[in-house]
């Protein structure tokens, strides 16, 4: 007899009859559980007393092998070795980022031999796995949680850039041609980011997967500042931005000639939070006003009735990076600002 208790009066008593001195009960234990057990002998005359209980505890979790407890450079595809359990029809595991488990699922291994088996994870990060086994009638309790961190990816070098040049000033607007080197990746593909600002916020042109060392982009506006960076893309590897080069195109030929320097038009208060001003040279009379958000899209036009002063009301943008464009009888100039 084998039961859970040592009184054999348990519903998980099991009994059996062998002519042999060693009995296989079948079945499945439950986990973790002391049961007791006990024999007697039978023949035609007579029946002995009941043996000494001896008792044993089942098996009560699974033991993780590999990788080691707290290992380092683990490669982004490692083998999860672990213990398996005798009469287990299955297992769970975890295996997440996240040390509590909190939005993961286990994933279920059908098989009391599938315990050794290769998973996919990320580079350079730290994962946390536990197991338990199951059967028909019970589950066990999760193992201890192991953590294993991996390797950092590969890296291959960013790319060049060429021209425009760092801090160059009077580049052509209109269709301006960027240019790079790959630094010695072979059979790469690129992107390409250009923006009014440093941070790249406020992109003006992405492009993904160039298949070239080469961009030229169209509508490259007059007198602004541009900032422009290039990554590259090998396989699975990705690499660093490159250095952020900056660039101010010029005024139109027409313009320059015609109308005084930039910095005699006035924009003021810069920051601004309500009203926007606007002071032209007495030579450049102001005929239209266009505000636009720093990607190019308008958000206000109108004309002007070709005075030397104007103002908008800006209260209702969001704060932000504006481009104020101030048409004149002799061309058209962009200024920048920032509303609070």
């Amino acid at each position: 007899e084998i039961d859970t208790t040592a009184n054999f009066n348990s519903p998980a008593l099991r009994t059996d009859t062998s002519s042999e001195t060693t009995v296989d009960p079948g079945g499945e234990f439950y986990f973790n559980k002391w049961y007791y057990w006990r024999f007697k002998g039978v023949n035609s005359y007579d029946t002995s007393n009941w043996s000494d209980t001896w008792t044993f505890q089942s098996t009560t979790n699974v033991y993780q092998f590999q990788p080691a407890n707290k290992s380092v450079n683990i490669s982004n595809k490692p083998l999860l070795d672990f213990g398996g359990i005798s009469g287990a029809t299955g297992y769970q595991y975890f295996l997440s980022t996240d040390s509590s488990f909190k939005n993961d699922k286990p994933v279920n291994v059908i098989g009391q031999a599938n315990t050794r088996f290769i998973v996919n994870v990320m580079y350079g990060a730290t994962y946390y796995w536990k197991v338990r086994a199951y059967h028909a009638k019970d589950t066990s309790t999760w193992s201890a949680t192991w953590t294993f961190t991996t390797k950092n990816a590969p890296v291959i070098a960013s790319p060049n850039l060429t021209s425009p040049k760092n801090n160059a000033i009077n580049v052509p607007p209109g269709k301006v041609t960027f240019t790079w080197n790959a630094n010695g990746v072979t059979a790469g593909i690129f992107d390409f980011q250009l923006a009014y600002t440093n941070d790249f916020s406020t992109t003006v042109v992405s492009g993904e997967n160039l298949p070239n060392t080469s961009a030229a982009i169209n509508g490259i506006k007059e007198n602004l500042e541009y900032f422009w960076r290039v990554r590259t893309h090998k396989d699975t590897l990705v690499s660093q931005w490159s250095t952020v080069y900056k660039f101010t195109t010029a005024q139109s030929v027409g313009f320059a000639d015609e109308v005084a320097a930039q910095n005699d038009f006035k924009i003021y208060p810069n920051p601004a939070t309500q009203i926007l001003y606007i002071a032209s040279p007495e030579n450049a009379l102001v005929q239209q006003i266009i505000l636009q958000q720093m990607n190019g899209k308008i958000l206000y036009s109108e004309n002007n009735n070709q005075t030397n002063f104007t103002s908008i009301n800006i209260e209702k943008l969001k704060p932000g990076i504006y481009i104020i464009g101030i048409r004149t009888n002799n061309g058209l100039i962009y200024k920048r600002f920032v509303k609070q």
